[in-house]
């Protein structure tokens, strides 16, 4: 059995456009050495022109802010270790309870809330052992796939392989990465932040491969489903999310002007 790669120190943070839903990462959060940094990345300015507000506990878009503990905008987003789903919640993430990291549960869970539009993420991690990049994702879209598809998921394997393939007829997006088993059914899709990183593998199952890590049968919520891992080989030099959209936004004049521009008083504007 593989070993599994269980902390993370970075989690990047995303929204959803309530028009057109398209989702923009707006954010990095940090965790080392029991302190927090939050900053706002590149792709922040094109979600605030979607309608992208800023989230109220950081106000300033071109600052970085730390603190001792979790923010509470991503504390909320864990399940209190006092309930007593605790440990089956934990554990159908693939994590120990006895040993659970609060930014490792926000990366597997997404830290989804029913009330706004956020989600996290982690970017992949390299194993110098093993020369492999892996990372961990809940299996999207089930709830629309077809009853027959819905039904072969509830018999998935544990370490069942899933194969990456381009869903050349969704409307919503057409860069979409359907996952298919061995025996044709497609199951549901991978997470749209990771179809820029793992669209150029595609065509490469050699470099690319997809396993069922654990499956959560009913009556765990169908978004948890099934808990799949990522293992690809991107080289030692790879920068995951390395584009400009994730670069930071502290200090950057761009956003100091945005940041000037939302603290003016209407009035003084004019």
């Amino acid at each position: 059995m593989q070993r599994m790669l269980t902390k993370t120190s970075t989690l990047f943070v995303a929204w959803q456009a309530p028009k057109g839903r398209s989702i923009t990462p707006v954010g990095r959060l940090d965790g080392r050495a029991g302190s927090y940094t939050f900053e706002y990345i590149a792709g922040a300015l094109s979600a605030h022109e979607l309608g992208f507000p800023g989230f109220f506990e950081f106000p300033a878009f071109a600052a970085r802010y730390t603190s001792d503990v979790l923010f509470p905008l991503f504390q909320n987003r864990l399940m209190p270790t006092a309930r007593p789903d605790f440990s089956e919640h934990i554990g159908a993430l693939g994590l120990d309870p006895a040993t659970v990291d609060p930014l490792c549960v926000l990366a597997r869970s997404g830290g989804t809330r029913a009330t706004d539009r956020v989600e996290l993420f982690a970017p992949p991690v390299y194993d110098p052992e093993r020369r492999l990049w892996e990372t961990f994702f809940l299996l999207r879209g089930i709830r629309h796939r077809p009853p027959s598809a819905q039904d072969r998921v509830l018999s998935l394997s544990p370490q069942e392989r899933l194969f990456a393939m381009l869903d050349l007829h969704n409307a919503y997006n057409p860069r979409a990465l359907l996952l298919r088993t061995q025996d044709g059914y497609n199951v549901g899709y991978l997470p749209d932040y990771m179809v820029e990183n793992v669209a150029s593998l595609v065509d490469r199952p050699q470099q690319l491969e997809i396993f069922v890590e654990r499956l959560n049968l009913p009556p765990l919520p169908v978004h948890h489903r099934v808990l799949c891992r990522l293992v690809a080989s991107w080289g030692a030099d790879y920068m995951p999310y390395g584009s400009t959209t994730y670069q930071s936004l502290a200090g950057n004049p761009q956003a100091q002007q945005l940041d000037e521009q939302l603290t003016t008083p209407a009035s003084a504007a004019e």
